[in-house]
């Protein structure tokens, strides 16, 4: 907006034969403008940090995530692994047991 109050002056100027003022007026125009395309510059640059760090944070947040669920599937796989082998061993007992009362019971009776 004051880049284009400075052209307008610089116009009526030049308009009005003052070429000194409507020199002056488009130099401000100018460095305005070269300072304005400057801070574009500088706040493309600082979003562009922001967005990386918040992509190396989202990163960062996606492997402590992962981490986490892998140590879960460990844990699981730890948990079924003893689950089954106590099957195992529960259901050997329970065979051994059944042949084990036989046994008594084929002992017990009395020979003919």
């Amino acid at each position: 907006m004051i880049c284009d109050n400075y052209e307008y002056s610089s116009w009526v100027y030049a308009a009005i034969s003052d070429y000194e003022r409507a020199y002056r007026c488009l130099e401000k125009m100018s460095v305005l403008g070269r300072e304005l395309q400057s801070n574009n510059k500088l706040r493309n640059i600082e979003q562009e940090i922001s967005y990386k760090r918040y992509q190396d944070q989202k990163h960062a947040t996606e492997m402590k995530e992962r981490g986490y669920e892998i140590e879960l599937l460990k844990r699981n796989v730890w948990l079924l692994s003893s689950v089954l082998i106590l099957g195992v061993i529960a259901g050997v007992f329970i065979s051994n047991r059944k042949y084990l009362i036989r046994d008594i019971r084929i002992r017990s009776m009395p020979r003919r």
